[in-house]
């Protein structure tokens, strides 16, 4: 994955707390599709690891990701 064009859809948690930031993406990733994947996108590394915990848990696979200036990116991907 190359960047946010790969994704079906970007979710912006930026600057937020761990628990805004799993509300929205919890939120967000209930409206897609199984199979779509969204680019996260979030400046702390509390966040990033608390994001890729609710993926693993909830069987999402994280297909990519990085850091890209002042902020992770991860990729991940609907289960069914």
């Amino acid at each position: 994955m190359n960047g946010a064009r790969d994704a079906d859809e970007t979710i912006d948690v930026r600057d937020m707390t761990c628990a805004q930031a799993l509300a929205r993406v919890s939120q967000s990733f209930a409206a897609l599709p199984p199979g779509a994947v969204a680019a996260i996108r979030c400046t702390t590394d509390d966040v990033r690891d608390d994001v890729r915990s609710w993926a693993r848990a909830l069987a999402h696979p994280v297909v990519a990701s990085g850091r890209h200036d002042d902020e992770w990116r991860l990729w991940i991907k609907k289960s069914p």
